[in-house]
């Protein structure tokens, strides 16, 4: 069966999120939650497939955008109502 699953952004150049293979990321955006803003992207999952590490970058409008080079530019996430803007590429998954 397929369903929609969030998983948090971190906000590093580089990370990885552990979800299932061939998941497909729908979109990022922050979330409200009470005290804080946060980032959190949803997919498309199959449930029960096998689990994978995807890694994924934030880049800030205005830094250096050699991190994100060789991913797919996901989606654009803003905090403090476009005070900071920030940008999530996919850079594909691996089982370790």
């Amino acid at each position: 069966m397929k369903t929609i699953w969030k998983f948090s952004v971190l906000a590093s150049e580089r990370f990885r999120v552990k979800m299932p293979s061939g998941s497909t990321i729908l979109d990022v955006q922050t979330q409200d939650v009470g005290v804080a803003a946060h980032a959190e992207m949803w997919a498309l999952v199959e449930d029960g497939a096998p689990e994978v590490f995807r890694t994924l970058s934030v880049i800030g409008t205005g830094h250096d955008a050699a991190p994100a080079f060789g991913g797919k530019y996901v989606g654009t996430f803003q905090f403090g109502n476009g005070a900071l803007v920030f940008h999530l590429f996919d850079h594909g998954e691996s089982i370790t």
